[in-house]
């Protein structure tokens, strides 16, 4: 049976096997370092992405984004619609 080798808090080394950590490791979004995405409008490219970097696709620029919500009306250039 294999192990390998986990971080401990004493001076000595902890082992676990395979089949242990395999029950007991974080899968995906459980392990805490999940990014915060960010719904963008780039003015130059008139392109709406969602990223989690402040940085245009296209233009790889960041002076240009706003954060706010654009409707594919708005990008079109029609008058927003009343309900």
């Amino acid at each position: 049976m294999e192990t390998r080798q986990v971080a401990a808090s004493g001076k000595e080394p902890k082992y676990e096997c395979f089949e242990c950590f395999r029950k007991t490791k974080p899968r995906g979004a459980a392990t805490g370092r999940e990014e915060a995405r960010y719904t963008l409008f780039c003015e130059r490219c008139r392109y709406k992405f969602t990223s989690a970097r402040k940085l245009c696709p296209y233009c790889n620029d960041s002076s240009h984004l706003e954060t706010t919500v654009i409707t594919a009306d708005e990008l079109i250039g029609l008058p927003p619609t009343r309900f």
